[in-house]
């Protein structure tokens, strides 16, 4: 899964998430699709929380640089225009490192 940014209206934009056929299930197919999942954001905003080295302590980074192993958490912040009264409060994302 992939999430984008796209134009959505004069300053702001819409969130839009990707599908792939490689997320298929096994022995299942897949067409591809793309569907806009919140619309006219202000802003989106992402935080990966874990050890940016091996023997680190847990923190919270802005970026996510280590390729051999995903965060623990990822935090999506997503802002609205100021006239706009939807409120969206972080979304925590609990990532599984695998065996």
């Amino acid at each position: 899964m992939t999430l984008a940014r796209v134009p959505g209206g004069p300053g702001a934009f819409d969130l839009l998430e990707s599908r792939s056929e490689a997320e298929a299930l096994p022995g299942q197919s897949m067409t591809p699709r793309s569907e806009a999942i919140l619309g006219r954001i202000a802003g989106l905003g992402f935080r990966y929380y874990g050890a940016p080295s091996r023997g680190a302590r847990p923190l919270w980074l802005p970026a996510w640089s280590r390729p051999d192993r995903p965060p623990l958490l990822v935090e999506i912040q997503v802002a609205f225009p100021p006239a706009d009264h939807r409120r969206w409060p972080p979304l925590l994302i609990a990532l599984d490192s695998g065996p």
